[in-house]
């Protein structure tokens, strides 16, 4: 089994186009763990979103088995969309099935 982790250090947006040359490899696992510069730039909870979704899709779309990390930001981002950032993985991996859901590490 190949294992190819994916931990984002750019923008979300800039990831899903910098990572479709890897799927090439067809890794077995994919680790996800993204989103803390879409909150460091201002992006809606729904661009996040959209931006963590195509990345599980082009996952999946490989064959690899998705394991998604969540995490948590500051609470200086208000109260709403702090909570909102923090729910959007949990639910992310409850819509998606045969995703694993890890709060963070």
């Amino acid at each position: 089994m190949y294992l190819t982790p994916v931990l984002a250090v750019k923008p979300a947006q800039e990831i899903l186009l910098a990572c479709r040359s890897c799927w090439i490899k067809k890794p077995g696992i994919v680790l996800l763990k993204l989103g803390a510069n879409d909150a460091l730039r201002g992006l809606s909870i729904q661009e996040s979103e959209n931006n963590l979704r195509q990345m599980i899709q082009m996952s999946k779309k490989s064959g690899a088995k998705v394991l998604l990390f969540g995490m948590q930001i500051p609470p200086n981002y208000g109260q709403e969309y702090t909570q909102q950032f923090r729910d959007m993985y949990p639910k992310k991996s409850r819509v998606k099935s045969k995703l694993s859901f890890y709060p963070s590490f």
